[in-house]
């Protein structure tokens, strides 16, 4: 099957690029949604969900495709999602030393030290192949950040991911940024406060790369 160069794929950008206070609206098209749940970890400010606390995810990945290869029957197919968080930019609005790109770098190397990668989008095509699975297929999508795109399908995605960025950031960094960088509160909160307003510059055009890769277990001889 012909895989797609996502370096093809363009997002056409919009003209309309100011910063005016119609931008605001964007962030407040959801109502916040109260939950039940209060028993869990609360702590500087987050309270956190309890799935593997203090653990969190895979932390061998080919080991973790490997155990899947053992428990699917042959010919039976494995799928997986997932969302690269290196933000960037075909037009050169999100360079290296960018707030967004840098967040991104502090994330990858912190995630590393905590022995939890957070490359698995662009590793897991060679580690699913790597495990045995055959026919193994990746496609690749560009995901904007912010509604900057001229295409209307692309605008209305990148406007909701621009609110899962914005008010998911600082639960993502204070964990990880006061437990393995063992960064103060307010350190934190200063870096949260310069990612939310890079995120909210419609002349920076950033996505991120999300990646769908599947492949088939060999069927018995």
């Amino acid at each position: 099957m012909a895989e797609p160069d996502p370096e093809a794929i363009h997002i056409p950008v919009s003209a309309d690029d100011s910063n005016d206070s119609a931008f605001g609206d964007d962030i407040s098209d959801t109502t916040s949604v109260a939950s039940t749940i209060w028993r869990h970890r609360y702590e500087n400010g987050r309270r956190y969900h309890k799935f593997r606390e203090g653990a969190y995810c895979v932390g061998d990945w080919p080991a973790f495709y490997r155990e899947a290869l053992d428990h699917l029957r042959p010919g039976g197919w494995i799928n997986q999602m997932e969302m690269a968080i290196q933000f960037k930019a075909d037009d050169g609005t999100c360079p290296p030393d960018h707030t967004m790109a840098e967040w991104s770098k502090l994330f990858i190397e912190t995630a590393d030290k905590f022995g939890k990668t957070m490359k698995v989008a662009d590793n897991m095509k060679t580690w699913i192949t790597d495990a045995g699975f055959e026919d193994v297929n990746e496609v690749r999508f560009k995901l904007p950040v912010g509604p900057w795109s001229s295409d209307p399908k692309m605008k209305e995605l990148g406007k909701w991911n621009l609110l899962y960025c914005y008010h998911g950031c600082e639960g993502w960094a204070m964990f990880l940024l006061t437990h393995v960088l063992k960064w103060k509160y307010e350190e934190v909160m200063v870096l949260v406060a310069k990612f939310k307003e890079a995120l909210r510059d419609r002349k920076t055009h950033a996505y991120y790369d999300v990646s769908v890769v599947y492949g088939r277990k060999p069927s018995a001889p």
